[in-house]
């Protein structure tokens, strides 16, 4: 029997770690589904610019305890007992106890990681996939990685495997020619001199420069009037996340699915990114718990089998 209604029966914030070793959080939700079974599901949240942050001495003032008291206390009495299939009710309601433009009352980290955990739980209780619950049949294209090989005076460079035929080669292309370039040891003293550098570090890995790999800076894709950098730790919800993006795409523009700097191994935006078929994800180097988002891309291209596509075949990157 179809299930129509996945109610929200507990909510519980907990302050965890990310990768830069500073305070973040997840949330654990369990919902109910028509049957009586209960599911549940984890989020993490990266850190961002809405994120409510305790003051004082612990953690240098970093500490997350009033957002998980908020989600503990405050939304889990707006939220247990709703329909965890209503995404949009969900996060309105959430926005609307907050009462602020930027989410200041109950902070942009409690807020999103409510929203992305009940989105999981509900999946759980479907036993589907979370891209396939959020994107439903449609989503099945794989995007292009953006991967970090280069740091330079905070201008990070990412290659582009625009020319693979599958996100699995696409990593494997990316992976040598990472390992490439942290082989090889020069001095850099301009973004011009970092771009020849990475390269002949392409070629030197075998892969050919333009056709095969694309070579851009994070600087440049800010200042693309064609782009839309999807930051789901700065908008606050998941509503207002796939919002943002069905915006862009209505308007011709390409919404890159874009990773924090400091992570956490959660890989909910692995699954939006094939949710809403994006052309391209910025996760980040291969490196820490950015592996934990491109294993997940693995695992999804594999499970889609014989209707994944990869975007890079067809991808309009310049």
């Amino acid at each position: 029997m179809l299930k129509n209604f996945i109610e929200i029966v507990e909510i519980r914030g907990r302050e965890i770690i990310d990768s830069r070793g500073n305070p973040t959080l997840e949330v654990q939700v369990v919902v109910c589904d028509d049957d009586g079974k209960h599911h549940t599901a984890i989020a993490a949240v990266p850190t961002g610019a809405l994120d409510l942050r305790d003051g004082g001495d612990r953690y240098n003032g970093l500490g997350v305890e009033k957002a998980v008291m908020n989600i503990n206390d405050r939304i889990a009495d707006e939220i247990c007992g709703m329909n965890a299939l209503d995404q949009v009710a969900v996060d309105q309601k959430m926005l609307e106890h907050d009462g602020t433009p930027n989410k200041e009352n109950l902070g942009g980290n409690a807020i999103l990681g409510v929203s992305l955990a009940v989105a999981k739980a509900a999946a759980i209780a479907f036993k589907l996939p979370l891209y396939q619950y959020l994107g439903g049949f449609s989503a099945r294209s794989l995007p292009v990685p953006m991967v970090n090989v280069l740091t330079m005076d905070t201008q990070e460079f990412l290659i582009m495997p625009v020319g693979a035929a599958s996100f699995k080669e696409a990593l494997q292309w990316s992976a040598e020619i990472y390992s490439t370039v942290k082989a090889k040891t020069r001095e850099l003293s301009n973004t011009d001199e970092a771009r020849e550098f990475i390269l002949e570090a392409v070629e030197a890995a075998g892969y050919e420069p333009d056709t095969e790999i694309c070579i851009t800076t994070d600087s440049e894709l800010r200042e693309d009037p064609n782009v839309t950098l999807v930051k789901i730790n700065e908008i606050g919800t998941l509503t207002e996340t796939f919002d943002l993006i069905s915006q862009a795409q209505r308007n011709g523009m390409n919404a890159i699915i874009y990773s924090s700097d400091s992570e956490t191994e959660d890989t909910t935006i692995a699954d939006i990114a094939v949710a809403v078929n994006a052309g391209q994800i910025k996760i980040g180097s291969l490196t820490g718990a950015n592996i934990a988002k491109y294993n997940q891309l693995l695992r999804i291209e594999e499970e889609l089998e014989d209707v994944v596509e990869y975007s890079g075949l067809n991808s309009e990157v310049q």
